[in-house]
C-alpha cells in the first residue's frame, strides 16, 4: 500500500484556509509553522477526513472577534485517531482475507453444512479427503 505523505504546499493550504475562515489575521506565523509541521507528520488521505472534524472543532468569528482553532494537541489526537482506524481496518480486512484461505475455515464451513443436513456422511468424508 503506497501512502502519500503531506507535502509543505499542501500543509500550507490547509492551514491558510483554515486562518482565511476563522478570520485570523496577524502575527501569527509560530502558529502557522507549528500547524503545518503537524499535517506534515500524517498522509495527505488522513487529513481529509479529519479536516471537517477539526473545522467543527473551531469557534467562528462573531464579527468582532476572530475564531478561535482547537489546541494543536486536540487536532493531533484527530489526525491521529483516523490514522489508527485506517490501520486498524486495512489490518483487519488483511486478517480476515488469510483466515478465509485456511483449512479450519474451511472445514468449519463443511462442518456447518453436514450439521444443517446440506450434505451426507458420504459428501463429508470425501470434502476432508480433499483437505488433505
Amino acid at each position: 500500500m503506497s501512502v502519500k505523505k503531506c507535502t509543505s504546499a499542501i500543509a500550507e493550504h490547509y492551514v491558510n484556509d483554515l486562518f482565511e475562515f476563522l478570520e485570523i489575521k496577524g502575527e501569527n506565523q509560530k502558529l502557522f509553522n507549528e500547524f503545518c509541521s503537524l499535517l506534515i507528520r500524517y498522509p495527505e488521505n488522513i487529513i481529509k477526513e479529519s479536516w471537517k472534524e477539526i473545522v467543527f472543532n473551531c469557534d467562528l468569528p462573531n464579527g468582532q472577534l476572530a475564531g478561535t482553532m482547537p489546541k494543536l494537541q486536540v487536532v493531533d489526537r484527530i489526525l491521529r485517531s483516523k490514522n489508527v482506524n485506517r490501520f486498524e481496518e486495512e489490518h483487519y480486512k488483511h486478517k480476515k482475507e488469510i483466515l478465509n484461505q485456511g483449512t479450519f475455515i474451511k472445514l468449519w464451513d463443511i462442518g456447518k453444512q453436514f450439521a444443517t443436513g446440506k450434505i451426507t456422511e458420504d459428501e463429508l468424508n470425501v470434502l476432508v479427503e480433499k483437505m488433505k
